[in-house]
């Protein structure tokens, strides 16, 4: 949540602690966006769940949700990391270019 909270503030232009009531929004929307998945995921992870054990047995269940989970953790790995590493080697070669 912590991330979420600083990419609103860097897209409106907010600085931390300038505007409490833009504070309390931005805390309040980022919670109501936490909120909002974990609840939909209480809801329709048992549904998606049960139907694929259903359709593909246990052991096919299991190799499907760990492909699915590693993509994701590659995706969300890439743009939590990803922008922040690619923006230092740009600058770190453009340092080099000038020397």
């Amino acid at each position: 949540m912590p991330e979420m909270l600083e990419r609103l503030q860097v897209a409106y232009q907010i600085k931390e602690g300038e505007n409490e009531y833009l504070d309390y929004r931005l805390n309040d929307i980022c919670n109501d966006a936490y909120g909002l998945m974990y609840a939909v995921s209480v809801f329709f992870g048992p549904i998606i769940g049960g139907e694929m054990y259903v359709r593909f047995g246990s052991s096919k269940t299991c190799e499907i949700l760990s492909i699915v989970d590693f993509i994701f953790g590659f995706i969300i790995l890439y743009y939590n990391c990803g922008f922040d590493v690619f923006e230092e080697n740009r600058q770190f070669q453009e340092k080099l270019k000038m020397l």
